[in-house]
C-alpha cells in the first residue's frame, strides 16, 4: 500500500522557532521529524511513499531524494508557490496520478505511533461489509484539547463533524491519519479545498466515511508546545 504524506504546509505557528526550515523537517534530536515518521512506517513494512510537498518543497526533495538511502521508494507531488495555500484537498487532487488503489494518507506534522497495519485491516473489513470511500483514525480526547468532535453512528460511520465547545467533554477527534479509496477524487472539489472542512463533511453526510478509534494519543509538531512534547517523548 502506498503512503501519501501531506508535507506542504506553511507552518506559521512554529515558524518563529524555525524560520528557515520546512515544518516536516524540523529537527527532533538532530533528525527531521518526517524521517522519524517514515521510519516508523518502514518498521511496519511500508516501502512506497508519495510526499505531497508545497512550501519549501526543494528542502524536502533535497533531503529525502528518491528514498534509496532508506531503502524505500519516494515520489513527489508538488504544489507551486501559487498553489501552496490551496489546502489539503487540493494537495490530494493533484496527487491523483499516484492513486491507483486504497492508500494510507498522513499529515506530515502529526506524530501518531499506532499499528498502521491494523488500521488498514479495519478499513478493509469496512469495505467488505459496506461501501466505504475513506477511513479516519480517531482518538479520544477532552474537548479543550481537540479542534472539534467527530460523531459516529451505530455502525462506526462518521455522521458529523462538530466545532469545539467547552461543554462537549471527552470525545473523538481526528488523529490526522486516513485511508482513501481512489473514488475519493469524486468528492474533492475543483480548486482550493480542505479535507476537514469540505471533503469529510460530504462523506459523512452520505455515510461513506468509516471512523476507526485507535489506542494512542498524537502530537502536532506545528506548535512550540507540540515540538517540546515530541522532543521529550522521542529520546
Amino acid at each position: 500500500m502506498k503512503v501519501f504524506i501531506l508535507a506542504g504546509g506553511l507552518g506559521m505557528r512554529i515558524r518563529p522557532l524555525f524560520p528557515d526550515v520546512q515544518k516536516c523537517l524540523i529537527p527532533i534530536h538532530g533528525k527531521p521529524f518526517l524521517e522519524w515518521q517514515i521510519k516508523h512506517l518502514i518498521a511496519q513494512g511500508f516501502r512506497d511513499f508519495v510526499i505531497c510537498a508545497g512550501y519549501r518543497a526543494e528542502q524536502v526533495m533535497e533531503y529525502f531524494k528518491d528514498g534509496a538511502a532508506l531503502d524505500i521508494s519516494i515520489n513527489y507531488s508538488v504544489r507551486t508557490a501559487e498553489e501552496v495555500q490551496n489546502d489539503t484537498g487540493y494537495a490530494i487532487r493533484i496527487a491523483a496520478p499516484f492513486f491507483h488503489e486504497a492508500s494510507l494518507v498522513l499529515n506530515g506534522d502529526t506524530y501518531l505511533p499506532i499499528d498502521y497495519r491494523a488500521f488498514v485491516q479495519a478499513h478493509m473489513r469496512s469495505t467488505e461489509d459496506q461501501h466505504t470511500v475513506a477511513s479516519i483514525a480517531l482518538v479520544s480526547m477532552p474537548a479543550h484539547e481537540g479542534s472539534g468532535r467527530v460523531m459516529l453512528d451505530g455502525r462506526g460511520r462518521v455522521s458529523a463533524f462538530m466545532e469545539k465547545r467547552s461543554d462537549q467533554g471527552t470525545g473523538f477527534v481526528s488523529a490526522g491519519a486516513y485511508i482513501f479509496e481512489p473514488g475519493i477524487m469524486r468528492y474533492i472539489p475543483e480548486g482550493p479545498s480542505s479535507l476537514e472542512r469540505d471533503v469529510f463533511p460530504t462523506l459523512a453526510a452520505e455515510r461513506l466515511l468509516q471512523g476507526v478509534p485507535v489506542e494512542s494519543g498524537f502530537i502536532d509538531i506545528g506548535t512550540p508546545k507540540g515540538y517540546a512534547a515530541l522532543e521529550a517523548l522521542l529520546v
